[in-house]
């Protein structure tokens, strides 16, 4: 009696209702998922669909071509050449030809004359090699002293360090002082043409005039 009693009271406050007594009751099934949108449901005794596989990378894109030919680019300039290695002073001493003394010597024998025709005696007189004084009186009684040929003496007898020229002149003598008349008129040259063997010599670097002979 209490049994049915709880059975009265629990039906009435709790609506519930007792089981039946020969129904077997059966275990819980697994819920089924939920189809998604625009899937047909699968049924729920159908085994479960295989996993998709991974998703397979995009291959990369090729790279872009340009429409631009590819620049070209201009040759390098060659390397310059290695300079050419110094000759030895020796050598070149060895190979440079030999300088004639007769060429320098000959020009101081032209510079003096020119220097006298100049109206500059003491100019030519600065060319010898001593006595400049006597000399630049000598050179001043002479007007002009123009060559008129000059050749080498015998070069092959020259010493080193000197040469000799035989030069023909044509000599004007300055007008004479008759205030102050001079010992020897024209300076010991004569009026016209005039022959004279010119001797040169070397000091230092330079060509001194040492002699005005009237012979060799």
């Amino acid at each position: 009696m209490r049994f049915i009693g709880s059975i009265v009271f629990c039906a009435f406050f709790w609506g519930c209702a007792p089981p039946a007594a020969d129904t077997p009751v059966e275990p819980d099934m697994p819920a089924t998922p939920a189809a998604t949108a625009g899937e047909t449901p699968l049924p729920a005794s159908s085994p479960a669909a295989p996993a998709t596989p991974a998703e397979v990378p995009a291959a990369p894109a090729a790279p872009a071509v340009s429409a631009r030919p590819p620049a070209t680019h201009a040759p390098s300039a060659p390397a310059p050449a290695a300079p050419a290695a110094p000759v030895a002073i020796a050598e070149e001493a060895a190979a440079a030809p030999v300088a004639d003394p007769a060429v320098d010597a000959e020009a101081v024998v032209r510079q003096l004359f020119a220097l006298i025709s100049r109206g500059n005696p003491g100019g030519a007189a600065n060319l010898m090699t001593e006595s400049r004084d006597a000399w630049k009186d000598g050179f001043s009684a002479l007007e002009k002293a123009r060559i008129a040929s000059l050749e080498p003496w015998e070069k092959d007898a020259w010493a080193e360090g000197q040469a000799v020229f035989m030069v023909s002149l044509q000599i004007s003598c300055a007008p004479e002082d008759e205030e102050n008349p001079k010992p020897f008129p024209c300076g010991g040259w004569s009026e016209g043409a005039n022959t004279r063997w010119v001797r040169a010599v070397l000091r230092g670097d330079n060509w001194k005039i040492s002699d005005l002979a009237t012979g060799p």
